[in-house]
């Protein structure tokens, strides 16, 4: 045991009989996502080979997983495939080149890799999605990212897939990340994979012209889009025309599925079970983490990171500690060893459940209710452990609904900005945040007021004043890229 917070070799229970009891299914499962980290082919700077591949992720992993997607839908892996050509030119234009280019490639390749574990009723349903069907693919986009945890892949990788799906003007992330805050790797994947989803048949239409594709992509540009790399992908298009088009034809022209030996087609298999498994875990609580043997973190969850206020970045790789997570007891102190219930698991070498208060930001604290699960191997030997996590303070209503009603209640209902109410909320939050840092970054703060609007109103009608007050906010939303929020404060203003 490394850890000295962790209770020593010597209290492990030795008797084979009581950790085979809790050698569940469930734990089997959980314990090859240790193996997949101790499976990890490290890379060496000494090493001959020029290929940038093995720094970003253990080229066994990409393999697994690439043949564990085409497994389970050969068209969603030639997708990835034309993605990944999408956004390394993109990036290439942009001035991007070595690691950097490497790393976004992978990430291309991996970003619909949760989709290894969707039922097939809705990756191959012949219309669009409902919201059910929409909250359950987030958690299958989660799971992948806690299998590519769990492949130690690179820290800049799994940014890139985590933040995606984040619009450009911050409005789906709660404003933490609005502009250029949002990773340019993951703003050029969101485009790429646009692109690409327009162009290509769907069961329900057919694949748009690239002419209609960069209208609606530009049409979203300030909002969900980063302008700069709209317009960048219509240079590279404009510059290089036939060849653009003729690359494209060539990725697809290319792939030819392969046939599968008895042990890929077993690895793929164990592969599915592993998102089977972790669904069950997203679906029904709000996150879990991993540690091996040594106490480090091998995986932690987006629904952690998100409960805890944690970045999995920080953590991945770092020895478990009682101060790891913001707990505490149900009197609101820190807990002490005897209370960790890591500790108290290792201890007895059985499962448990235990009650806890967990910290939010702002002091606030929220009862919850920890998991613990100790997870053995055949010969008794400790392997890690698993703490899974739910809020029992967390509302009932289905979180799809709750938060499309939470956007729709931040968002001007005109112009899609920032309504005066989260302006406001904002607002409070960043200097609250000033007040607390002992250097803080310069907060600025634009007011601005379209003049003679009346003019327009009383002499085109309000329907032109509309359309004006839609075009404004759209050329702010064009001409800010460093992390500012639009919003709407009222009329003009």
């Amino acid at each position: 045991m490394n850890s000295p917070l962790i209770a020593s070799n010597n209290s492990l229970p030795r008797s084979s009989s009581v950790h085979g009891s809790y050698n569940m299914g469930s734990s089997k499962i959980l314990r090859q996502l240790i193996s997949l980290s101790e499976d990890f082919e490290e890379y060496s700077l000494e090493s001959d080979t020029g290929d940038l591949i093995d720094q970003v992720i253990s080229r066994k992993h990409l393999r697994k997983l690439l043949s564990a997607l085409q497994a389970r839908d050969a068209s969603t892996l030639c997708h990835s495939r034309r993605v990944a050509f999408l956004a390394k030119g993109i990036a290439t234009n942009l001035g991007w080149e070595g690691i950097h280019l490497k790393r976004l490639e992978v990430a291309a390749l991996l970003h619909d890799i949760g989709k290894i574990g969707v039922p097939d009723h809705i990756i191959f349903k012949p219309g669009k999605l409902t919201s059910d069907e929409i909250e359950l693919m987030s958690h299958y986009h989660n799971i992948g990212l806690d299998v590519l945890q769990a492949c130690r892949t690179d820290h800049e990788v799994l940014t890139i897939l985590s933040q995606t799906r984040y619009h450009f003007s911050g409005a789906t992330n709660g404003y933490q990340f609005i502009g250029s805050e949002v990773n340019q790797g993951a703003r050029i994947l969101a485009i790429a994979d646009a692109y690409d989803s327009l162009a290509t048949d769907q069961v329900y239409r057919t694949g748009k012209k690239h002419e209609e594709i960069m209208s609606i992509l530009m049409e979203a540009a300030g909002t969900q889009f980063d302008g700069n790399i709209v317009c960048a992908l219509s240079r590279w298009e404009q510059n290089e025309k036939q060849a653009f088009h003729d690359a494209l034809q060539e990725v697809n022209r290319l792939f030819q599925p392969k046939d599968f030996t008895e042990r890929e087609a077993i690895e793929a298999n164990l592969i599915s079970n592993i998102f089977s498994y972790l669904f069950q875990i997203e679906s029904l609580y709000d996150g879990f983490y991993i540690v091996n043997a040594d106490f480090q973190f091998v995986v932690l969850s987006p629904g952690l990171e998100k409960l805890a206020d944690l970045r999995a970045i920080d953590m991945l790789g770092e020895s478990w500690t009682s101060g790891s997570l913001p707990l505490t007891n149900k009197e609101g102190t820190n807990l002490t060893s005897a209370e960790c219930s890591m500790n108290r698991v290792i201890a007895n070498g059985k499962p448990m459940t235990t009650e806890f208060m967990l910290e939010r930001p702002g002091g606030r604290l929220i009862n919850i209710e920890v998991q613990s699960v100790p997870m053995f191997g055949d010969d008794g030997r400790l392997l890690g452990v698993t703490e899974i996590f739910r809020d029992l303070s967390r509302s009932l209503k289905r979180p799809k609904e709750y938060n499309d009603l939470k956007l729709a209640a931040s968002l001007d209902a005109l112009t899609s900005v920032a309504n005066r109410g989260e302006l406001e909320t904002q607002l409070a939050i960043m200097l609250s945040r000033i007040q607390k840092e002992q250097n803080p970054e310069p907060l600025s703060l634009i007011f601005i007021d379209a003049d003679h609007f009346k003019n327009i109103n009383d002499s085109y009608g309000h329907s032109t004043g509309d359309e004006v007050l839609v075009e404004l906010a759209r050329l702010f939303q064009h001409e800010t890229y460093s992390g500012e929020l639009v919003g709407r404060y009222g009329g003009g203003e």
